[in-house]
């Protein structure tokens, strides 16, 4: 549920700087389209811009990672859950084979402890 929380604070995010990135593209075309007097203003705000969207593009790239990153932990550590439950599933397997070989030999010596005693009880009364 934390990664499935993470993932979508994670695509929100990254929605709302494509947003962001949109609406400051829509900013510099205008911008582009504005010329007027004041060019060296222009170019300076075009210039901030462009360097808005790529900082912009960058985080989105980095948030991407970040998302990419925790997927692949999510997905190893549930990969790794599985092999340790199967790994416990083959020593429980393996522990009740073992005690029902011991209680199998267990009741083959009492059976034969049984035939023994047996036996003895007739050769003393026969003594």
């Amino acid at each position: 549920f934390n990664h499935f929380c993470e993932r979508l604070l994670s695509t929100n995010r990254i929605w709302q700087q494509e947003k962001e990135i949109n609406k400051l593209r829509t900013d510099l075309d205008a911008a582009n389209k504005m010329k007027s007097s004041g060019s060296f203003q222009s170019l300076c705000e075009k210039i901030v811009l462009q360097n808005k969207v790529w900082q912009l593009e960058k985080q989105v790239r980095d948030l991407e990672r970040v998302s990419a990153e925790s997927r692949k932990k999510y997905e190893n550590a549930v990969s790794h859950a599985a092999k340790k439950m199967m790994e416990d599933m083959r020593k429980e397997r393996m522990v009740e084979e073992y005690v029902s070989g011991l209680v199998s030999e267990v009741d083959a010596c009492k059976s034969s402890m049984d035939a023994q005693a047996a036996m003895h009880e007739r050769e003393l009364q026969e003594f």
